[in-house]
């Protein structure tokens, strides 16, 4: 069975360190923090100690244009006064499956088009908030890692924010940990739960080396030639998510060194390379 509650604390522990040192939370010692286990997780701590500046909602809870007006009126209330949305309105636009968003700010107005996606929350609404954060406010709007259809968000000053983010993510010890309990379960469900947690956390130190000295790809890549049941999967997740497939581990192999020991492993790989590369563009 899957058990996410150590690397949860690990990251709720990274996080509180983070807020404290913002001065946004009190100082809080392992023992109060053990309190929290095994059941606490990153949102809800967060929740419980800056509720002020978190908005959490069902993604499933868009009937109407009135629930956009809703959403946007609490993640303005969440930045504690610097936006005020002045005279708020959200409708369908006539002959259209989108709805208009407006208001005014600082004297100006705003217009988001969101396209309609039944009753979810479609990432249009989620990609103009952090437009408009990055374009009008003091700090930006952190998502929040959840396992269900709850979507969770932190307002911080930008400062705070980055720490945050970087807090939130996983170390590549935690990300070959939960790799291990995929492989020791060889459970469907579990492999699908790890990938998702991943990918909610963000998977910035993927191509660091752990403890064992190999990165989260190579443990990946040797699991696969070892046929352990999901690591080919993990394989493409990885590396669609940018991880590098030159990193040498300690024994001086590289994930690509490895995966050429097996043909069809070896031109899966180059593959997957080949995609990356196309849909990656180079920055400057």
């Amino acid at each position: 069975m899957l058990n996410l509650q150590t690397t949860e604390w690990c990251v709720v522990r990274r996080a509180a360190t983070v807020l404290r040192a913002h001065r946004l939370i009190p100082a809080l010692s392992d023992a109060t923090l053990a309190l929290f286990a095994p059941d606490i997780t990153i949102a809800p701590f967060v929740e419980l100690y800056l509720p002020a500046r978190t908005v959490s909602y069902d993604a499933e809870s868009i009937r109407a244009p009135k629930d956009y007006a809703r959403l946007v009126a609490r993640f303005a209330a969440a930045t504690r006064g610097e936006w005020t949305a002045e005279n708020l309105d959200a409708r369908m636009e006539t002959g259209a499956q989108t709805t208009r968003i407006a208001f005014d700010f600082a004297g100006a107005p705003v217009q988001w088009q969101i396209p309609r996606l039944g009753d979810w929350a479609h990432s249009a609404f989620d990609a103009a908030l952090a437009r408009f954060a990055a374009d009008a406010l003091n700090g930006r709007f952190v998502r929040l890692p959840t396992l269900d259809q709850t979507t969770a968000w932190v307002y911080l000053e930008n400062a705070a924010a980055r720490d945050f983010q970087n807090a939130l993510g996983l170390t590549s010890d935690e990300i070959i940990y939960l790799l291990g309990r995929v492989w020791a379960t060889s459970d469907a469900l579990c492999a699908i739960t790890v990938r998702e947690f991943l990918a909610q956390h963000g998977l910035a130190e993927i191509n660091r080396l752990g403890r064992g000295g190999q990165t989260p790809l190579n443990v990946a890549v040797t699991s696969a030639l070892q046929g352990k049941r999901f690591a080919d999967e993990f394989v493409t997740f990885f590396v669609e998510q940018g991880a590098r497939v030159d990193v040498a581990d300690r024994t001086g192999k590289t994930a690509r060194d490895l995966a050429e020991t097996h043909p069809a492993l070896a031109k899966r790989f180059a593959q997957l390379e080949r995609n990356t590369r196309a849909t990656h563009v180079p920055t400057k």
